[in-house]
């Protein structure tokens, strides 16, 4: 220090920021978060009941052209109470299928099950009935089938694939063609 003169510190500006322009932008980035995380959340939850349509549709698709190949009736049991898909075939087919049976290790007239159970928050629920032909115990069973016959067409139907967050997918089967289609059943 010469002449006692003190000099007066100079203030570098560096263009960072203050802690209070970073915590006004971490509250910022917190409040949108918590308005958008619940969305996408919300629509991951409904992939367990679209997969899950898609998995009983080609269940169907199954059971038809096993039917149609076989020349074998198939039937799709529906279980409302353990919500569980059980495709059956009545084990009576023509007789060149037999032989082709015995070669693949299948005894003949043997009845041949595969079963999909649904994942845990999807159920199946009925399609509403507005046939007067239609009996009242049939509405209540707790089960229900649809018949694919060797034709190709089927005694049709459908059911209805909800989770608990109320998404619905529609799988219909058509009485002539056999075909099946899965449809969105909205929210309820």
């Amino acid at each position: 220090m010469k002449g006692g003169v003190l000099l007066p510190l100079k203030r570098c500006d560096t263009g960072g920021f203050t802690l209070l322009e970073l915590i006004v932008v971490l509250i910022i980035i917190g409040i949108a978060s918590a308005l958008v995380v619940p969305r996408i959340v919300g629509g991951m939850g409904s992939l367990d009941v679209k997969a899950a349509s898609g998995k009983v549709a080609a269940s169907l698709r199954y059971a038809r052209s096993q039917a149609v190949s076989r020349k074998v009736q198939y039937a799709a049991v529906f279980d409302l109470e353990h919500n569980r898909l059980t495709i059956v075939s009545s084990g009576e087919g023509a007789d060149e299928k037999d032989e082709d049976d015995a070669e693949s290790g299948e005894t003949p007239g043997e009845l041949q099950e595969k079963t999909y159970d649904l994942p845990e928050r999807v159920f199946f629920e009925r399609m509403p009935v507005e046939d007067e032909y239609v009996k009242d115990e049939e509405i209540d069973a707790e089960s229900f089938r649809i018949v694919f016959y060797p034709s190709g067409g089927s005694d049709g139907g459908g059911i209805v694939l909800a989770n608990d967050r109320g998404r619905r997918f529609i799988v219909r089967v058509d009485i002539i063609t056999g075909s099946v289609e899965v449809a969105r059943g909205g929210n309820e």
